[in-house]
């Protein structure tokens, strides 16, 4: 399946979750968003929870937390 980080297209395993999806983006990334530093987000502005479920498809989008 394909989803999308930041515009970025990224093939993934089926049962991938936000997690695998962000560390596949970027490993710096995904250390940013364990100490809170950025957050993830889905195409609305809902943060998302690393272990959340992903769909061929998903636009997520990572900022710096507030």
């Amino acid at each position: 399946m394909t989803v999308f980080v930041n515009e970025e297209p990224l093939r993934l395993f089926r049962g991938a979750n936000v997690g695998d999806a962000i560390m596949k983006y970027s490993e710096s990334i995904f250390r940013d968003i364990l100490s809170r530093r950025k957050v993830v987000t889905n195409a609305t502005g809902k943060a998302l929870p690393l272990q959340g479920d992903v769909h061929d498809g998903d636009r997520f989008v990572v900022t710096s937390s507030q």
